[in-house]
């Protein structure tokens, strides 16, 4: 009996005591006070910097000497193709000829002549000896031949004569033949000479009466110049020249100028 009643007597303030209301804590900490500095948190530490990928994907150098061990060798250079040259075909006696024949005229045309022939044609207009007073200034016509020997390269030297026929045929007329001295310089595209000649002429008239003719000389004295090719033992020469000419009578004095055309050869 005595033990149940001290039981109940340790028992009896745990039944008084509120089961909602837990047990306070038998030492609560100290409110800090209000100016106390607060701290601050800590900042998050920073993840570590991630590596490039190329830096990950790059291997690792060998060394000099194990990189001199894995090289592969160099693959041998492959070799040239050998150059097949077809055989030169054998000339033919008549390829050499035609060859040896056209050297042989080069050489021949690039040679200076030594003799030149020459054959023109002109057209003049002048006044005529003789009849100098009676017609004002007519047309003409006159062929000319010449030839003569090259001197001192483009020099040359020689004669010919000239027929022309001049006036107003029949009324007043000339016709006269004309020995000359002929003498040209020919350096290339250029032509430059002269003539010196005596004509021996026939000056006629006709009208319904009838007809007269005279003859008489005519020393005269022309100077030319113009275009020509050069000289050539081969190829024709062709010109072209202006030639103006002084003619005397005995008593008159006549001026006349002529466009003459023509070709020469060399040989």
């Amino acid at each position: 009996m005595f033990t149940t009643l001290f039981a109940l007597a340790l028992a009896a303030p745990s039944f008084a005591q509120d089961p909602s209301d837990p047990a306070e804590p038998k030492t609560r900490p100290a409110d800090p006070p209000a100016d106390a500095p607060t701290a601050d948190p800590p900042a998050p530490a920073e993840p570590p910097a991630e590596a490039d990928p190329a830096e990950k994907a790059r291997p690792a150098e060998p060394a000099p000497e194990d990189a001199a061990k894995e090289r592969p060798p160099e693959p041998a250079a492959a070799p040239e193709p050998a150059t097949v040259v077809a055989p030169a075909a054998e000339p033919t006696l008549e390829a050499a000829a035609a060859v040896s024949v056209d050297a042989l005229f080069e050489q021949m045309d690039d040679l200076p002549p030594t003799r030149t022939t020459d054959l023109s044609v002109g057209v003049l207009f002048g006044q005529m000896p003789y009849w100098n007073e009676l017609t004002p200034f007519w047309p003409g016509i006159a062929i000319r031949y010449t030839a003569g020997a090259v001197a001192g390269g483009d020099t040359r030297i020689g004669g010919g004569a000239q027929v022309s026929l001049e006036g107003p045929f029949p009324e007043h007329y000339m016709i006269g033949l004309e020995p000359m001295f002929v003498i040209d310089y020919i350096p290339g595209p250029f032509q430059v000479g002269g003539t010196v000649g005596v004509g021996v002429n026939v000056y006629g008239e006709a009208d319904l009466r009838g007809a007269n003719a005279t003859f008489g000389a005519s020393p005269a004295v022309a100077a030319h110049f113009g275009y020509s090719q050069p000289m050539s033992r081969l190829s024709r020469r062709f010109y072209v020249l202006a030639e103006p000419k002084v003619r005397y009578d005995g008593s008159q004095t006549s001026f006349s100028a002529m466009l003459l055309i023509g070709q020469g050869r060399g040989s």
